[in-house]
């Protein structure tokens, strides 16, 4: 009997220890097929690959532009994949300097002829009146795909006659979930995330700042009364079968205006002392108690393909993926045409739309590079649109 309590307690012990190291993953090492104490050296890695890829990229436009489809990343093989029609240029002297790194992938399309088959389909789309439709060139498939966003749709009705949330500051960051409540029809609009914080320029009138905070304009923020919706704060942890979220804000200046071919939206926030939230605007979000929150170092709206990148959002928490297109355009409901978007194998749920999307620093796991904004949620591809598109339309500051 002693013996028999003895290996069931070793066991549980053993279940215990395992549940916490798994908890305590990096999401990176889902992504590569590593463990914790890898992390580092393999962003490292990437950081010196993804230099080279990008000189590696110039030389191949320059000299070989009509035979070159493109380079992608393999950061666990430390390779660049070098997709071209034929192998002339294998052994030529300029490419001597990155001998060590290419594998060479033969491919039907150069860049020069994507591009040309990218503008095609936007042309397609637009003569058949199809909107909401993102277009763009996956480089390792060397193919131009085109994906519909289908996550518009009409807000449901929720049961509003709970509770007010308890009377507690709450620190609220980004990535936390925001919900829209309807005046006219008190109902409430679908949870997505928090992007990035913005604010206000100061003027000889305005003294102080006004504050606004960025997410995906899919986030049922359009209905039959216009756009001047409530907007709660719903964070990763909070009991919604008992409470109301935290009233944020709401939709103000600037009006989400849909002749603007960008897919986001700003809400207006305004810190008092009566408000129960205190927003971070330079701090993410991140996965359970196991890790410290992200803070923000700069801003990075590049990347070459295969690079990794991640997001902070309210129903997947953070995931991680790498990039496979930086080249698209979004055709919106007015079939106004707009770039600046990156295109990920990043796998996240509806709920996660409007949430922060980011690059982790090699040296630094707590510190991390902004990207944008999540516009677009599902299994297979996540989209990002950069925050320097948003703060330019909106002629706004990057609140860090």
């Amino acid at each position: 009997m002693i013996k028999t309590t003895y290996f069931l307690l070793l066991f549980i012990f053993t279940l215990q220890v395992r549940t916490v190291v798994h908890a305590r993953k990096h999401p990176l090492t889902k992504v590569w097929g590593i463990e914790d104490q890898q992390v580092n050296f393999y962003l490292e890695r990437e950081e010196v690959l993804s230099v080279e890829a990008n000189s590696l990229s110039h030389v191949m436009e320059v000299n070989y532009g009509h035979l070159f489809g493109g380079v992608y990343m393999d950061t666990i093989n430390n390779k660049l994949i070098v997709n071209v029609k034929d192998r002339s240029m294998e052994n030529a002297t300029i490419l001597e300097p990155f001998k060590n790194l290419i594998s060479f992938n033969i491919v039907e399309n150069s860049m020069e002829e994507l591009y040309n088959q990218l503008q095609a389909k936007i042309n397609y789309q637009i003569q058949r009146r199809n909107r909401n439709i993102y277009v763009y060139i996956d480089a390792e498939a060397n193919d131009v795909l085109v994906i519909p966003n289908p996550q518009r749709s009409d807000s449901s009705n929720h049961d509003i006659t709970k509770r007010m949330p308890p009377k507690t500051i709450y620190k609220a960051q980004l990535g936390d979930g925001i919900r829209t409540l309807f005046a006219s029809s008190r109902s409430i609009g679908r949870t997505c995330s928090i992007g990035f914080i913005l604010h206000s320029k100061k003027t000889f009138r305005a003294r102080n700042y006004k504050y606004y905070a960025v997410t995906s304009r899919s986030c049922d923020f359009k209905n039959q009364i216009g756009t001047n919706n409530k907007v709660y704060l719903q964070p990763w942890d909070f009991d919604e079968e008992q409470y109301l979220p935290y009233k944020l804000g709401q939709i103000d200046v600037p009006q989400i205006n849909y002749s603007i071919p960008y897919e986001y939206a700003a809400f207006f926030w305004e810190p008092n002392s009566l408000s129960q939230i205190q927003l971070e605007p330079a701090v993410i979000r991140n996965t359970g108690q196991d890790f410290e929150a992200l803070r923000i170092n700069r801003t990075e709206t590049k990347a070459p393909f295969g690079h990794h990148i991640c997001h902070s959002g309210f129903a997947t928490h953070v995931t991680c993926g790498t990039v496979k297109g930086t080249r698209g355009n979004y055709v919106n409901e007015d079939q106004n045409q707009s770039e600046g978007y990156i295109f990920t194998n990043i796998h996240t749920e509806l709920e996660d739309l409007g949430g922060t999307i980011f690059f982790f620093r090699p040296g630094d796991l707590g510190s991390v590079y902004l990207f944008g904004l999540q516009v677009l949620s599902s299994i297979r591809t996540s989209i990002a649109l950069s925050v320097n598109k948003v703060v330019d339309a909106t002629s706004l500051i990057l609140n860090l």
